[in-house]
C-alpha cells in the first residue's frame, strides 16, 4: 500500500511539473513572440545614441571652418587660395588649347604634304589623260580642307594668345593678392603684438594691485591682531587687580576677628 501511494505521488509531481513547464512556454511565447525582445527589456537600440554625437560634432566642425574662414578672411589668405585657383584653372585651358593646336598643326602638315603629292601626281599626268581631272578635283577638294583646317588653325592661334593673356593677368592678380597678404600680415602682426603687450602690462599692473590689496589687508588684520591682544592684556590686568583687591579684602575681613580674637 505504501508503495502504491508512493506511485501515484510521483505521478502527480510529474503532471505538475510537465503543466507548469507547457504554461510557461506558452506565455513566453504570446510576450516575447518570434523575433521580439521580451518586455522590460528596455535596451535602447545600439544605434539610438548615435545621432546626438554625430550632431554634436557636425556642429563643432562646423564652428571650426567658419573660425577658420574668418580668420583667412581676415588676413587675406581666402583671396590668395582664389587667385591661385584661378590660375591653377587658366593655366588648365591654356594648356589643353596649346595641346590642340599641336595637334592642328600636325595635321595640316600631313594635309600639306598630301595636297603637295597630288600636285606631283597633277603635274606628272597628261593634260588628255582621263585621271587628270580626277586629280583636280581632289586638288580641288583638298584645298577648301585645307582652307579650312588653316581657320581652325589661327583660330586656335587667337585663343592660345588671348588664353596666355588672361594666364598672365591671373598671375598677376596672384602675385598682387600675395603681396597684399603680406603687408596685411605684417600690419595685423605688428597690431596684434601691441595688443599682447598692452594686455601683459594689464595683467602686471591687475596682479600688483591684487597683490598689494592683499598686503594691506594682511597688514590691517595685523594690526586689528595686535590690538585685541593689547586691549585682552589689558582688561587682564584690571580683572587681576581687581581680584587682587577682592582677595585682599577678603582676607582682611576673614583675618582680623581671629586675630583680635588671639590677642584679646
Amino acid at each position: 500500500m505504501a508503495r502504491r501511494f508512493d506511485f501515484q505521488k510521483l505521478t502527480v509531481i510529474r503532471k505538475l511539473r510537465t503543466m507548469l513547464t507547457s504554461s510557461s512556454g506558452a506565455a513566453g511565447n504570446s510576450v516575447s513572440g518570434p523575433g521580439r525582445p521580451a518586455a522590460g527589456g528596455g535596451a535602447a537600440p545600439p544605434g539610438e545614441a548615435a545621432p546626438t554625437g554625430l550632431l554634436s560634432r557636425q556642429r563643432s566642425d562646423g564652428i571650426v571652418v567658419s573660425l577658420l574662414r574668418s580668420f583667412e578672411d581676415l588676413v587675406g589668405i581666402g583671396e590668395v587660395k582664389k587667385a591661385q585657383r584661378r590660375v591653377t584653372q587658366v593655366e588648365q585651358q591654356f594648356m589643353e588649347v596649346r595641346e590642340t593646336l599641336k595637334k592642328s598643326a600636325h595635321k595640316l602638315h600631313i594635309h600639306n604634304d598630301e595636297l603637295r603629292a597630288i600636285r606631283a601626281k597633277l603635274d606628272q599626268t597628261a593634260r588628255d589623260d582621263t585621271k587628270f581631272l580626277e586629280y583636280v578635283e581632289e586638288e580641288h577638294l583638298a584645298i577648301q580642307k585645307e582652307r579650312k583646317m588653316e581657320e581652325k588653325h589661327y583660330w586656335l592661334e587667337d585663343t592660345e594668345r588671348n588664353t596666355f593673356a588672361k594666364l598672365s593677368a591671373a598671375v598677376r592678380e596672384s602675385h598682387e593678392k600675395q603681396r597684399s597678404q603680406g603687408e596685411r600680415t605684417k600690419y595685423l602682426g605688428f597690431i596684434f603684438t601691441i595688443i599682447g603687450l598692452l594686455g601683459y602690462k594689464a595683467m602686471i599692473w591687475k596682479l600688483r594691485k591684487d597683490i598689494r590689496t592683499s598686503i594691506d589687508a594682511k597688514s590691517s588684520q595685523e594690526e586689528q591682531t595686535v590690538e585685541a591682544v593689547n586691549n585682552a592684556e589689558q582688561k587682564l590686568e584690571q580683572k587681576m587687580s581687581t581680584l587682587s583687591t577682592v582677595v585682599s579684602g577678603t582676607f582682611a575681613v576673614l583675618i582680623l576677628p581671629i586675630l583680635y580674637s588671639i590677642f584679646k
